[in-house]
């Protein structure tokens, strides 16, 4: 017998006294956490002898993980698992090719937007067409006002120049509420003096 062969069968003699030793602490800790406590000091001793390490490990820690000492992922809700089902997978990819190739156009306003986010707009002439009066509609405020005078004077309140000032301002679509709104007012008959 060699000298290398006597010093493993002391090493491994030594190990498994230590580990009768561990063995006969951990039961003779009455409460359970007293046991982990100890098996988690005594982790990198026990390491080396990997069955009863890991025997160990899973009787006193069956949810954690001997190597992270993280709690194990339990199995994934039903919800959680449809992400990763192939119908999910293959319905989110035709949806994309199908995007890629419609010839739909966008509307005016998103291609004004991103016409102005390209780099060959300025940042003042952005902000110019941003707050121009004719690419914001018209404020309830001057609808309201307008809609107040012709109720309390009638139609003829349309001729005033505040009222010509005001509806000068107004956008195509809002022009066509007010009317809609007066040809109502005459329905009901709610008009000032005409």
């Amino acid at each position: 017998m060699s000298h290398f062969d006597s010093t493993e069968l002391s090493d491994a003699s030594t190990a498994k006294a230590d580990c009768q030793n561990l063995q006969l602490e951990l039961r003779i800790a009455a409460a359970s956490v007293r046991w982990r406590k100890l098996l988690l000091r005594r982790r990198w001793e026990l390491s080396f002898i990997r069955q009863s390490f890991a025997r160990m490990w899973r009787q006193h820690f069956p949810h954690h993980d001997c190597v992270t000492l993280q709690f194990k992922r339990t199995a994934q809700s039903r919800a959680e698992s449809y992400w990763d089902a192939p119908s999910w997978k293959t319905a989110a990819r035709a949806y994309h090719e199908e995007r890629k190739f419609n010839d739909r156009q966008p509307d005016p306003k998103t291609a004004q937007l991103r016409w102005l986010l390209s780099d060959s707009v300025s940042l003042d002439s952005a902000y110019r067409e941003l707050n121009t009066s004719e690419n914001r509609p018209t404020p309830q405020t001057i609808i309201e006002a307008i809609i107040w005078s012709v109720r309390e004077r009638g139609v003829t309140a349309l001729q005033e120049p505040a009222n010509q000032e005001r509806l000068a301002r107004c956008d195509d679509a809002t022009r066509q509420q007010i009317n809609s709104r007066i040809d109502k007012l005459l329905k009901k008959r709610e008009l000032g003096c005409d």
